[in-house]
């Protein structure tokens, strides 16, 4: 009886939320937005502070546009702005963070740019970055091994001299604002040479 009763209870406080829940999303979308981009910010800067300070693989093999190998360590002689994509993770998402990144090359030196790609297959990577007229240095690799790369979406991240990984940022392609904030900070600490004096 005792267990029925809780049972009964339960799903009244469940069918009470969900109807706040619906009638909050509908007669104000306003309040509904703003807590899911809350959300979205909690769930972004959690999974940043996760990535930050770790290491990649100094040895992590690079695949270049025309099928040569570098060496990661070989290509990261001062901070370096990372975007991360693949061709399995949200194409629109990509293409709104490419058409932000392209914007702020004023800001930020191309030759701080670099893009880790990964593609199933050589020639659509060859295809998207002929396409997208992408001129900053693209390299393919499968995986980083860090903890961003299981939410299967476009990341940005600094990496140092020491291939330790700063400022991950997971951005969202409805608040356009917030990526254009991020930039603008990396554009700071780049000019100010944060990342050399820590």
């Amino acid at each position: 009886m005792k267990a029925s009763l809780k049972l009964l209870l339960g799903t009244i406080v469940i069918g009470i939320s969900l109807v706040i829940y619906l009638n909050i999303r509908h007669t104000n979308p306003t309040a509904y937005e703003k807590s899911k981009k809350a959300g979205d910010y909690f769930f972004a800067i959690s999974n940043n502070l996760e990535n930050d300070n770790q290491t990649l693989a100094n040895k992590l093999v690079l695949i270049e546009n025309n099928g040569c190998s570098q060496i990661l360590d070989s290509i990261i002689d001062e901070a370096k702005l990372i975007f991360r994509y693949s061709n399995l993770h949200c194409h629109s998402c990509i293409d709104k963070q490419l058409d932000l990144l392209n914007r702020y090359t004023d800001s930020i030196d191309d030759g701080r740019i670099i893009l880790f790609a990964y593609y199933q297959n050589v020639r659509d990577r060859f295809l998207f970055t002929r396409s997208n007229h992408i001129r900053f240095n693209t390299y393919s690799v499968k995986s980083l091994d860090i903890p961003f790369e299981e939410l299967q979406f476009p990341y940005f991240f600094v990496l140092d001299k020491n291939l330790k990984i700063n400022d991950s940022f997971l951005p969202t392609k409805e608040d356009t604002m917030l990526t254009i904030n991020y930039l603008s900070i990396i554009s700071s600490k780049f000019k100010s040479h944060h990342y050399e004096t820590h």
